[in-house]
């Protein structure tokens, strides 16, 4: 099992925040160490961060880790399969979803 953490990206009492133009960046898909999502999480900071560079593995026993009710679909697993892979062999396949939308994206920046 692999785990990689989330940070906060939002700007907290507790926490400087992400600055706001990375932000930014990593929600367009910029730089495949980093995820941009918002976890479905009634806590603040909301918005996060997955660091991919800090991946690492988990042990299975039962205590090394806690179930939620949250799953991920079968297209959302395999875009973080391309992510992964985008990470490792800096190389994201050109069919894949992950590429779509980030090209998507990319072309929405240009425009700005």
């Amino acid at each position: 099992m692999l785990v990689a953490p989330y940070y906060g990206s939002e700007l907290t009492n507790f926490r400087a925040g992400w600055h706001d133009a990375l932000v930014e960046r990593i929600q367009q898909c910029e730089y495949p160490q980093y995820m941009w999502e918002r976890l479905p999480i009634n806590k603040t900071p909301c918005e996060s961060i997955l660091k991919f560079d800090q991946l690492q593995p988990l042990g299975k026993h039962y205590k090394a880790y806690e179930l939620t009710d949250y799953v991920l679909c079968e297209d959302a697993l395999d875009i973080l399969d391309d992510w992964l892979i985008w990470l490792i062999a800096n190389k994201l396949p050109k069919e894949s979803n992950l590429y779509e939308i980030r090209e998507a994206l990319l072309d929405i920046n240009k425009g700005v």
